[in-house]
């Protein structure tokens, strides 16, 4: 594995560059090769520290960075791209359809179940 090395002037600790970069790379290597996976955790490590200026913000990118990995990961699993969004024509085509709040929230597969406030008695 890669190890970061450390410099006069970082931003954050080396300890959690370390970290992130192995997260990483674990990531990658759920649907990658191991020199593949390791250039592709060096590099997304290297674009979260440059667009971070404190460890917090670090962390953040982090984060987001391994939703993105998982992301693709999915999709490289099942063949397919991301979902994109649909566009004016597509809207149109499909006209104005009503469509409930919870049918929104629950997705294609919703639950037969309600959940009420009791009412107390006097």
């Amino acid at each position: 594995r890669p190890v970061l090395l450390g410099g006069v002037g970082n931003k954050l600790p080396l300890k959690t560059r370390q970290n992130c970069l192995n997260k990483f790379i674990d990531e990658y290597l759920t649907f990658c090769g191991e020199e593949e996976a390791f250039k592709r955790g060096l590099s997304s490590e290297k674009s979260v520290y440059d667009r971070s200026k404190t460890e917090n913000i670090y962390k953040v990118f982090a984060v987001h960075e391994v939703k993105k990995i998982r992301t693709q990961s999915e999709s490289s699993k099942t063949g397919s791209s991301p979902q994109k969004p649909m566009t004016a024509d597509e809207m149109k085509r499909l006209g104005n359809r009503v469509v409930s709040h919870e049918a929104i929230l629950n997705g294609k597969i919703s639950g037969t179940f309600s959940i009420e406030k009791r009412q107390q008695r006097v």
